[in-house]
């Protein structure tokens, strides 16, 4: 969650600034990335950097408040001319599942280390 959020606002201050354009999200990661390396914001690098360290956040009361947004893959599986759900096939998938739902309802408050 951190990641995101951190990239997300690395990359709206790169609109912003007109370092990209909507049109440059059509393109690979790699040439995004490029562009806002080779534009030497100093504020863009440092955020950049921050994320390439294992550990640039913490959990605080008076960070920020971020939720996960909860994805998932449900396939539809033919079994004996049947569509079933593979969570109805695999318990244990239904499970994981379940959990995961749960887990993405837990908000978490982050500090941002040097920013």
């Amino acid at each position: 969650m951190a990641r995101y959020y951190l990239f997300a606002n690395i990359l709206k201050k790169a609109l912003k600034d007109r370092i990209i354009s909507v049109i440059d999200f059509k393109k690979t990661d790699e040439e995004v990335i490029n562009k806002l390396i080779n534009s030497k914001d100093k504020e863009i690098l440092n955020k950049l950097n921050l994320l390439k360290k294992k550990n640039f956040f913490e959990e605080s009361a008076n960070g920020i408040l971020l939720y996960k947004k909860f994805r998932f893959i449900d396939p539809e599986v033919l079994i004996n001319n049947h569509i079933k759900k593979l969570s109805e096939i695999f318990p244990d998938y239904h499970q994981k599942l379940e959990i995961e739902k749960l887990n993405a309802k837990n908000a978490r408050r982050i500090l941002i280390k040097n920013e």
